[in-house]
């Protein structure tokens, strides 16, 4: 029996079922907007054979005009009332870290130390074909491993998980300790020193920050984070099977669309005035909301370990 069939059955039925509503809703007043669109999705694929998003073909930019007149904001959200506590597990609200943790004050994943990798190092991640992955999601940071595919278009990406959902570490420790434990990698964690866990910028994502950026003005938006967080969830929802989420970020979805005139903006195909006259044809509130529904069912997947 495959493991992942029961991973939806700890999700509260009234938090699926507003989850699957927003979403819907979403889709369906894009839809008012699709026949404007000038980022038409590929072509059509049976939902077993899609594949992740692509970088899209690089457009000439077009000049910025001295003058906008582009001043809308979403003012709903302007006094922060989505702070990280709200997305925090009941479960571990006592929970009290040692000091070997990585973030204990809930800091960004800019302000985690780094370091270059050693040669061996890097030997060593590609020759077991996984590297060390560093998520912050839900007011937590922590390591997991993953195929180094959430980049490549043309492969899905195993994370060290198993039929209780994506497993965490919030300490380099942790995640040795875990790689003995979980996961087809288990022969080669003898290898794996704390000196070895040196994550590699493309490979931390920050999707309490992803939250934060969508409820600002998209003037404000990262790009750059933005396609990385979408990237990352849709990997998630692959590995997890989490029907509700892999449709609402498949080609054709509304968020799928706005991905696509985001990652032309963090490839500099097109300019930032551009842009904004696609962004505008979205509902951001409802984009926010669907957004917050993706981080709320992913969270009920991870498993946090000191």
């Amino acid at each position: 029996m495959d493991p992942y069939l029961d991973r939806q059955e700890g999700i509260p039925d009234h938090v699926r079922q507003e989850a699957e509503w927003r979403l819907k809703e979403l889709n369906a007043a894009y839809s008012q907007f699709q026949p404007v669109l000038n980022t038409a999705p590929p072509a059509a694929q049976a939902p077993a054979a899609q594949t992740p998003p692509t970088q899209p073909e690089p457009e000439q930019a077009e000049p910025e005009p001295e003058q906008t007149g582009y001043e809308d904001e979403l003012d709903e959200y302007e006094d922060d009332e989505y702070a990280d506590d709200e997305y925090e597990d009941d479960e571990y609200e006592d929970d009290e870290p040692g000091d070997a943790v990585l973030n204990p004050d809930d800091e960004p994943l800019s302000m985690l130390p780094q370091s270059p990798r050693a040669f061996d190092t890097d030997a060593l991640w590609a020759r077991a074909s996984f590297e060390p992955v560093m998520i912050r999601l839900g007011g937590y940071t922590g390591l997991t491993l993953a195929t180094p595919s959430i980049h490549d278009d043309d492969e899905r990406v195993v994370f060290l998980s198993d039929d209780q959902g994506i497993h965490l570490a919030r300490s380099v420790e942790g995640l040795i300790s875990l790689a003995h434990e979980i996961g087809p990698w288990r022969e080669l964690a003898p290898m794996i020193t704390p000196e070895h866990v040196v994550v590699l910028p493309e490979n931390m994502f920050d999707l309490s920050e992803a939250i934060e950026n969508y409820a600002n003005d998209s003037d404000g938006w990262d790009p750059w984070l933005l396609t990385a967080a979408y990237n990352l969830c849709y990997e998630l929802a692959l590995h997890l099977e989490i029907d509700e989420v892999e449709e609402a970020m498949a080609p054709g979805s509304a968020l799928y669309e706005l991905y696509v005139v985001v990652s032309r903006l963090a490839a500099g195909s097109v300019s930032r005035w551009s842009a904004r006259q696609s962004i505008a044809r979205f509902d951001l509130a409802d984009v926010f909301d669907a957004w917050c529904d993706i981080n709320d069912i992913l969270s009920d997947h991870m498993r946090w370990h000191p």
